[in-house]
C-alpha cells in the first residue's frame, strides 16, 4: 500500500486533519535545517535572518526567554556569551532523526530532535533535546514565529528509565 493514503488513513483514526500529514510544504524542511546549520556554524546575522519580527525565544539560556524586534539576535548573542561563561566549547547541534511536522498553508508547528555536543573544560558530552518551533510563511520563505528548547533529560538528571 502506498505511503500517503496509510497516512491519511492513520491522521484520520488519530482525528489529525489529513492536511497534518500531506507532503512536506516546499521550504520547510529546508528551513529547519537552515536552524541547525547557523547554529553550528555561529552565524548570528543568518541565524537572526530564519526569525520574524516579532519572534519568541525560550531556552535554558539566561535571561531564559526573548520577544520581540531582534528577539533572534539578543538570543544568538547571549548564548554565546553562557557557553563562554560555563566553559562550553565546540558547540555542535546534531539531529536526531526526521522532524515531526504538522502543517497546513502558511502555517507549520516542528518538534526537532536533537543531540548537543560539545566540551565542558574540555571534557566531550553530548546530551539530547527537541527543539520545539512555530513557523509561518513569509512569501516563499519561512520564518520561525517561535522556538522553545527543552532537554529530553536534564544534564545531570539521574536515568531512571530502567
Amino acid at each position: 500500500m502506498p505511503r500517503l493514503p496509510t497516512l491519511l488513513m492513520t491522521a484520520a483514526l488519530c482525528g489529525l486533519p489529513a492536511a497534518a500529514v500531506a507532503a512536506d510544504p516546499p521550504g520547510l524542511i529546508s528551513a529547519l535545517g537552515d536552524f541547525v546549520r547557523t547554529i553550528n556554524g555561529s552565524a548570528d546575522t543568518d541565524f537572526a535572518a530564519l526569525f520574524a519580527a516579532d519572534a519568541s525565544i525560550t531556552d535554558t539560556v539566561y535571561p531564559y526567554h526573548w520577544q520581540g524586534q531582534d528577539a533572534a539576535k539578543r538570543y544568538f548573542d547571549d548564548l554565546q556569551t553562557d557557553l563562554k561563561s560555563v566553559g562550553w566549547t565546540d558547540l555542535k547541534l546534531v539531529k536526531d532523526g526526521d522532524p515531526f511536522v504538522v502543517a497546513r498553508p502558511g502555517f507549520a508547528y516542528a518538534a526537532v530532535q536533537l543531540f548537543i555536543d560539545y566540551k565542558a573544560h574540555g571534557a566531550a558530552h553530548r546530551d539530547k533535546g527537541i527543539f520545539a518551533l512555530s513557523l509561518r510563511q513569509d512569501g516563499k520563505m519561512w520564518k520561525i514565529s517561535s522556538a522553545t528548547w527543552t532537554y529530553t533529560r536534564a544534564p545531570g538528571w539521574a536515568d531512571t528509565s530502567n
